[in-house]
């Protein structure tokens, strides 16, 4: 049976952001990448990547997705060539859907149990930066959870924003587990986990990355 994973912000082929994950060079950090993912998700699973997968050259870029396991959606970041702020990107967007089985802006999933999350690259609110960037691509918060990245470190929750980045979360997040937390945080309100379904996510997290 196949299952589904969200993860975000790859950045392969990307020097910078490789030092800043403790590696000495992008290559070292995109072998080690690779290998984790690869580690979880099978060539059935179906893996949504939410943005910023790599820097640089297009080609290259692309064939480092190619060798990453399971079936492949993407939700555009501001960093992925096939997005519109950038030029060219509908040239770019047929050469993405060579690797990925779908590109989009944002997307609406279930998790197991009906709970409907929105997906988007960027969160309802807040940044890495001390400025606010890229809010014309951002959705509007009406109450939905929300799934994304773009933020590395700076949270994993943030009211009804789950982070979903490589800098939070070393493997990808099955979708299990993604309900699991979002039912734990909803139980206590206010951006608290209760003890038990913290614990109970973060149980099957670590069991699938063994």
């Amino acid at each position: 049976m196949s299952r589904v994973y969200f993860h975000s912000d790859w950045h392969f082929n990307h020097d910078f952001v490789a030092q800043t994950r403790g590696y000495d060079s992008a290559e070292e950090h995109d072998e080690a990448l690779i290998e984790r993912i690869n580690s979880r998700v099978t060539k059935r699973d179906h893996v949504y990547v939410l943005g910023d997968v790599f820097m640089g050259s297009i080609r290259a870029g692309l064939a480092q997705v190619a060798r990453v396991n399971g079936v492949k959606h993407l939700i555009l970041g501001n960093h992925d060539a096939a997005h519109p702020l950038h030029r060219k990107s509908n040239a770019n967007l047929r050469r993405f859907l060579e690797v990925f089985d779908s590109v989009t802006l944002h997307d609406e999933i279930r998790l197991p149990g009906g709970r409907k999350v929105l997906l988007s690259h960027f969160p309802y609110e807040g940044d890495h930066h001390e400025r606010e960037r890229h809010r014309q691509w951002r959705l509007r918060d009406e109450g939905s959870w929300l799934i994304h990245g773009h933020v590395h470190d700076q949270w994993t929750v943030r009211g009804r924003q789950v982070n979903v980045g490589v800098d939070k979360w070393p493997y990808p997040i099955e979708a299990g587990v993604m309900e699991a937390m979002i039912g734990g945080l909803e139980a206590v309100g206010n951006g608290k986990l209760d003890a038990p379904s913290l614990q109970a996510a973060t149980l099957a997290y670590r069991r699938e990355a063994l």
